[in-house]
């Protein structure tokens, strides 16, 4: 067992066009998990999770719109109990947060040769010259990767985990609260809910 603790913005006080522009964040549509894992099984590719860990403040918040907040109970400056913070980063709570990250997201995927699909914009595909080879669907920080082999998988987690502290989930077992099974010799993976 493992106790978290988190810095959680009162985000319900933000005035939309004052503190906030964007709040919409796609997230993978179960359809496409589905069907990502359908093609994984037919294919016989691997198919891989991974966390992105505090994943929201990775993200910077926009200088143009800056967003003060209350020092923490319990941590106040002793020699400045009266000031206020002056966010840097996106953290949980802001409405923006998700918007934020999925933005940052995307970029860095797209620097590294992905292509985000217009169907599904949570999800990015990226080639080489033998043809498709990494498939990627992301939930806010989850992360479902199907590849053609899984040297391209582990190379891809490799990349990124220079870019975000990455929490490799090997092999799909679970996902969004469902649990996968897969039987390689027989060709099936089952979703158990």
């Amino acid at each position: 067992a493992r106790y978290k603790a988190g810095l959680v913005a009162r985000g319900f006080m933000q005035k939309e066009d004052i503190d906030f522009q964007e709040t919409f964040a796609p997230t993978a549509k179960f359809t496409t998990i589905r069907l990502l894992i359908a093609l994984a099984c037919s294919w016989s590719w691997p198919c891989h999770q991974c966390d992105i860990e505090t994943a929201f403040l990775w993200a910077q918040i926009d200088n143009d719109t800056p967003i003060y907040m209350e020092q923490p109970e319990g941590h106040e400056d002793p020699d400045y109990p009266d000031h206020v913070c002056l966010l840097m980063k996106s953290i949980n709570g802001l409405k923006q947060s998700a918007y934020l990250w999925t933005q940052l997201l995307a970029k860095t995927l797209k620097k590294y040769g992905f292509i985000q699909l217009k169907t599904d914009p949570s999800c990015f595909v990226k080639s080489d010259s033998q043809g498709t080879c990494l498939i990627i669907a992301a939930y806010i920080d989850d992360l479902l990767i199907i590849g053609r082999t899984s040297e391209l998988i582990a190379d891809f987690k490799k990349t990124i985990k220079g870019e975000f502290k990455l929490k490799d989930l090997g092999p799909l077992a679970w996902i969004l609260g469902i649990a996968a099974e897969r039987d390689i010799e027989k060709g099936t993976f089952t979703l158990h809910q």
